[in-house]
């Protein structure tokens, strides 16, 4: 009997150290992602990257185009916005009909970028966003008075349709829905609209004083279950806000400046100073900090982040920097 309690209690032991051991390895660690640091021919600040049509779209900040099919392997230097100005990001629709936000005016693509014609001039636009198959909205700054603008026609010709004396800038907007999008910038500024763009309205006048980076609004599928609508918004103090009509308001807060972010079904990653944020998008709860695969912070200031797949993702920042990530399964 003595040996038979042994032998049992030898057995709860090790299971008891066994699962001791997991259960530091599964909360007390942080997994890491798989880096690998890509090679392209410049060293700008590389602000903006799409995966479109198969092909990764990167831009950098004097304004060139860089176009890769192999996942960041080989580059082709496509053009060179006209004009001379500072490239705030491109913002393709597919692989010919494209735009370039800049700090002084709008360019419109139809060709994959091998010509450029200037469609709306004298305004720092940051980002522009499709409503429908020929509306769209752009979001930037007139000086210093936030701008919100409208196309009824694929971009070609542009109305103000709201602006905002104590937004300074607009940085980002996104769509759920061909009614319903958002727009953030400066001064904790989020305005809505539930007509398609015609009209916005300024929305969450209690969160903190912020300047809101990036916004991205979308729905999750979830298999035969009702898809989940969700919204992210990310901020120069390291804050991550979900739902913005929701009474909890800010969720996340992290000591770096964040830039950007960006969804693919379940998985959500945001980037910015020496961060990267990762989330199973249910969306935005909890979003996790991953340290680089040696343990430390990552050493770069990201700037902007396309998820390519359920597995990969890229990452693009200051100084010519672009990575892609493996996802931790």
């Amino acid at each position: 009997m003595d040996s038979v309690c042994r032998r049992v209690g030898a057995f709860v032991l090790a299971l008891f150290i066994v699962t001791s051991c997991d259960n530091e390895f599964l909360f007390s660690s942080r997994p890491t992602v798989r880096m690998t640091e890509l090679s392209i021919p410049t060293n700008e600040d590389l602000v903006s990257v799409q995966y479109v049509g198969g092909a990764l779209v990167v831009g950098n900040r004097t304004g060139q185009l860089f176009v890769s099919d192999d996942l960041g392997l080989n580059w082709e230097i496509v053009s060179q916005v006209p004009g001379g100005t500072q490239l705030n990001r491109f913002d393709f629709f597919n692989n010919q009909v494209g735009f370039a936000c800049t700090t002084s005016g709008l360019y419109f693509t139809e060709n994959g970028g091998q010509e450029w014609l200037l469609v709306l001039d004298n305004y720092n636009v940051k980002k522009v966003a499709p409503v429908n198959s020929t509306d769209i909205i752009a979001v930037g700054a007139d000086g210093f008075t936030g701008s919100i603008l409208r196309s009824a026609n694929g971009g070609l010709d542009w109305s103000l349709v709201d602006s905002s004396p104590t937004c300074e800038v607009f940085n980002a907007v996104s769509f759920r829905t061909s009614l319903e999008g958002y727009a953030v910038g400066s001064n904790s500024c989020i305005y809505t609209t539930n007509d398609g763009g015609l009209s916005w309205t300024a929305d969450r006048s209690d969160i903190p004083e912020l300047s809101l980076n990036d916004v991205l609004v979308g729905e999750v599928s979830r298999g035969p279950r009702p898809p989940i609508s969700f919204t992210v918004m990310v901020a120069n103090r390291g804050v991550v806000l979900s739902d913005a009509r929701a009474d909890s308001g800010v969720e996340e807060s992290f000591d770096f400046k964040l830039e950007a972010v960006d969804v693919r079904r379940d998985f959500g990653v945001i980037v910015g100073e020496n961060s990267v944020l990762m989330s199973n998008v249910a969306l935005s709860k909890t979003w996790a900090y991953y340290y680089a695969p040696d343990g430390s912070t990552f050493p770069y200031h990201f700037l902007d982040v396309v998820v390519v797949d359920d597995f990969q993702f890229i990452v693009v920042g200051r100084n010519g920097v672009i990575s892609k990530f493996d996802r931790p399964i």
